[in-house]
């Protein structure tokens, strides 16, 4: 485990975001790069970090089942869809809807594909 900072650890490619441990990053180093952009902006609440950190993960957990089986469920498409909703309009509220673009084409590969 190495430490880069206060709030971040890193253990491979998993990521410890103010007490959450993430499951599904290692599918998405764009989620890594931002979220430790985010740990690292003091104008950012920490607590909306970790909780827009917990909703990309569980968007990750939906498109890694997917993947798995090779096709999406009615039940894991609406999940997902609000998901993505919730992540969009959370990104939005923190002024960071840019650092959030990297969630388009996860949507795209789960959701339209």
């Amino acid at each position: 485990m190495k430490k880069f900072n206060e709030h971040l650890l890193y253990e491979e490619t998993e990521m410890n975001i103010n007490g959450y441990k993430t499951k599904y990053f290692f599918m998405c180093p764009g989620a890594q790069s931002v979220f430790a952009m985010l740990l690292d902006d003091k104008k950012v609440d920490q607590s909306e970090v970790r909780d827009i950190a917990q909703r990309v993960d569980d968007f990750l957990r939906i498109e890694k089942k997917v993947m798995d089986a090779g096709e999406i469920t009615d039940e894991q498409k609406k999940e997902a869809e609000a998901i993505y909703q919730e992540i969009k309009d959370q990104a939005e509220g923190m002024g960071k809807p840019e650092a959030f673009k990297f969630m388009d084409a996860h949507y795209d590969h789960t959701v339209v594909n």
